[in-house]
């Protein structure tokens, strides 16, 4: 299967964005619920975006270019 990197460089701000595009792909209602729940709890850190997001095996989200980088090579 193929995979989607999503590369935001402002992670934490973008959260419903994140839930537009690829609430298709988060599928589990876990990941669903853990996704809401960051949203609406403080403070919001990428790293937690990223490992629950990451769940998904079709999604890889990254924040930073040399990260994103690491993922394409």
């Amino acid at each position: 299967m193929s995979k989607i990197l999503y590369i935001e460089d402002e992670l934490t701000k973008n959260i419903a964005t994140i839930k537009k595009f690829f609430l298709p792909i988060l599928q589990s209602s876990k990941i669903i619920k853990q996704i809401n729940d960051l949203e609406n709890g403080s403070p919001i850190y990428a790293e937690d975006i990223i490992s629950i997001c990451n769940k998904a095996s079709e999604l890889d989200i990254c924040y930073e270019f040399p990260v994103a980088l690491d993922k394409v090579v």
